[in-house]
């Protein structure tokens, strides 16, 4: 598999939108399943997939396609067919995850990151 190496602040506050719908979306789903067995070797398997978001709130519908593009194409997004009633669903991958929580922290101002030094 390939890995991108990006930095989070290279996404739009729209792509970050988007990526945080599927998030939540997940979230919700999963708190409605019974837990399975977490693999204690193994990194937390998120298999929660999640049918396409249709609206998501401050998103113009003609940039949906090409967000959920690019997010694919970053590895931060996974699809999968799941057939021909369900259609395409989706999971945010654990770069996905770890991308959402960077573009979640603060901004550090320099000027006082230079005053503490």
């Amino acid at each position: 598999m390939l890995h991108l190496d990006f930095d989070a602040v290279s996404l739009t506050q729209t792509e970050v939108d988007v990526l945080g719908a599927y998030a939540d979306a997940e979230q919700a789903l999963s708190a409605t399943r019974p837990k399975q067995p977490e693999n204690e070797e193994s990194e937390t398997q998120y298999t929660t997939w999640v049918g396409r978001i249709q609206d998501i709130e401050g998103v113009p519908r003609d940039q949906l396609a090409p967000i959920h593009g690019r997010l694919i194409a970053l590895g931060l997004l996974h699809f999968q067919l799941q057939g021909r009633d369900e259609g395409v669903v989706y999971r945010v991958t654990p770069e996905g995850r770890r991308a959402l929580s960077k573009s979640h922290q603060p901004a550090v101002d320099e000027s006082m990151a230079r005053l503490s030094a």
